[in-house]
């Protein structure tokens, strides 16, 4: 097919013709602007989708965790360039910097929660295994849950009035049922331990560690710099991140630095020097074999690839 002639909703064509920065917002639609750490935004699906003829482009929100309670309806999540169905009654998570759209079959209608993704780190700051939870993408089908889905709704209910009425100690109350909400959440997303043993300080230290590698995104930090920012040595540093994702401390940190130059190099225009100094490659050519080591190609052909398949 000519691209030329290609409608201007379709999937390919758009992730194809994204410009050289993806769309981030606050909120879709909005211009970023300064956000309060204690951000918190509540609406209906139909309210902002309705407006959009119910399509919601890919874009990414930096600083903002949102959760999707889908009450009626089904369509389509987009996540990178791929489109997932779902069918209401459902739960769709989204942390931030995760790439996504949707596009919803009318009549579909549910709640949109947001926070900023540094309040919802402060309500969980002493309990690490909700937060590694929530901290994933997940599209969870709600069957025999009814009963709790339905108590959610209620707790959203709830955490809206507080946000649009008047009452006096309102954060105090928010906080509260956040935190409610949230957990219930966890409860009905919980998936198998799969034999994972770490105790609450060791995924404390794997998601500080976690955090350190997205500030920095360093491909030069070594394990010992992360280490000593977690007060910790780099031996316990290795045996944390072996326990919680079976993996060594620099592989896993290599990996989430490989990870971010495959989105640049899909959805982004930068050329692969440029991508391999945002990432803190001082040489592109040790940034190409350190990526094709670990992803099977080297990075114009991983781009090439990509380009190649979004537009076919």
């Amino acid at each position: 097919m000519n691209p030329e002639k290609k409608p201007k909703d379709d999937l390919s064509y758009i992730f194809a013709n994204m410009k050289k920065t993806i769309n981030h917002y606050n909120l879709y639609g909005e211009q970023i602007q300064t956000l309060l750490p204690d951000f918190v935004h509540c609406e209906t699906i139909e309210s902002r989708s309705k407006a959009y003829n119910w399509e919601i482009k890919p874009h990414i929100h930096s600083q903002l965790y949102q959760i999707f309670l889908m009450e009626t309806g089904e369509g389509f999540v987009i996540l990178d360039k791929k489109e997932v169905p779902f069918k209401a009654p459902c739960i769709i998570t989204m942390p931030s910097n995760n790439l996504h759209g949707f596009r919803y079959n009318m009549p579909t209608d549910g709640r949109v929660l947001t926070l900023s993704e540094v309040f919802l780190e402060q309500l969980f700051d002493t309990s690490p295994k909700v937060a590694l939870a929530l901290n994933q993408i997940r599209l969870v089908p709600i069957s025999t849950d009814l009963i709790n889905f339905e108590n959610l709704i209620r707790t959203v209910d709830a955490i809206d009035k507080e946000l649009f009425e008047d009452f006096s100690e309102k954060k105090i109350a928010l906080r509260a049922y956040l935190s409610l909400f949230f957990v219930e959440v966890f409860r009905l997303t919980k998936q198998r331990e799969q034999g994972m043993t770490s105790d609450n300080r060791q995924l404390q230290y794997f998601r500080d560690f976690q955090k350190s590698i997205k500030k920095s995104l360093s491909a030069i930090k070594t394990v010992t710099e992360y280490a000593q920012e977690l007060n910790i040595t780099s031996v316990h540093l290795n045996r944390i991140c072996q326990n919680v994702a079976q993996k060594s401390a620099s592989q896993f940190a290599q990996e989430y630095i490989i990870a971010e130059a495959q989105k640049y190099l899909a959805h982004t225009s930068y050329t692969i020097t440029e991508i391999s100094y945002l990432l803190d490659f001082n040489d592109p050519a040790y940034f190409s074999r350190v990526f094709k080591k670990e992803t099977g190609v080297s990075p114009k052909i991983y781009r090439q690839t990509e380009v190649y398949e979004l537009r076919e």
